[in-house]
């Protein structure tokens, strides 16, 4: 599977749909406010009537506070379908393609409406074991779930393009996934409540040498909240490097979490 050119124009699709399911009286002139474009031009994008340039393509990535993977796609789709020399419209598809097969896919709140619970990501996983056989059957009895779960599941994550079937095995299509940040949703949270409930029932299920769990309380200047959970994220990065990326014989699916959030309350 390829990321076709139409990623931008999707994006700006469900990003509207976004904030009008969360806003029924958001219209597409506070959209295109919202932008810094007009609400023709944008209704026109929207028709596939207009195209968009580099520079407002970068525009709308600042705007839109995409992710570094997210913004490196979205401008690259724009500019493989816009750009007016047909040669940068092909050596732009050319690297969307092979994008594809190396980096990370963003998902943006719409997308876990879908394949955002903790099963969906298990999944994905599961397909890079060793002694994996591929059989939907496997993996409802290694999630614990019923079949027609596992089958529904398997179904959302294809056409969300983030699973592929080929010749009787099942691969994912980006290494990793990752979820737009401090963008607070009620899918989202659902899917970090399903991380706690997982994490308590292996609290007490588990024998302690399969498992770490650690606390820390202590003062700190909120003032600093933003560097703080920058440090969290590098951390969380050079962990999966380390124990993720560069394992060879992985037979198992493990979830690694952290929690950083204030115990007491602002004084009225």
């Amino acid at each position: 599977m390829q990321i076709n050119n139409s990623f931008h124009l999707k994006y700006i699709k469900d990003e509207y749909a976004r904030r009008t399911q969360a806003n029924p009286h958001y219209s597409l002139r506070a959209f295109a406010r919202d932008l810094g474009v007009s609400p023709s031009w944008l209704s026109d994008f929207m028709l596939e009537k207009k195209g968009m340039s580099d520079r407002t393509a970068i525009r709308m990535a600042l705007v839109l506070g995409l992710t570094p993977s997210e913004e490196k796609v979205f401008l690259l789709s724009a500019k493989a379908r816009h750009a007016r020399s047909p040669i940068e419209r092909a050596t732009a598809q050319k690297e969307l393609n092979s994008y594809k097969r190396t980096k990370t896919f963003s998902m943006r709140p719409n997308d876990f409406l879908k394949t955002g619970t903790w099963y969906h990501q298990a999944i994905l996983e599961l397909t890079e074991l060793e002694n994996f056989t591929h059989h939907e059957f496997e993996i409802a009895e290694r999630l614990r779930l019923p079949l027609p779960t596992i089958r529904r599941a398997l179904s959302d994550l294809h056409e969300a393009g983030l699973l592929e079937f080929q010749n009787g095995r099942m691969k994912a299509c980006f290494p990793e996934t990752e979820s737009t940040q401090d963008i607070p949703t009620t899918a989202i949270r659902k899917y970090h409540e399903q991380i706690l409930q997982k994490g308590v029932k292996a609290l007490h299920e588990q024998a302690v040498h399969q498992r770490e769990y650690g606390s820390a309380t202590f003062a700190f200047d909120a003032s600093r909240i933003e560097e703080a959970k920058a440090v969290l994220r590098s951390f969380q990065k050079r962990f999966s490097e380390e124990f993720y990326k560069n394992s060879e014989n992985k037979d198992s699916v493990y979830q690694f979490s952290f929690q950083f959030f204030r115990v007491d309350q602002k004084r009225k």
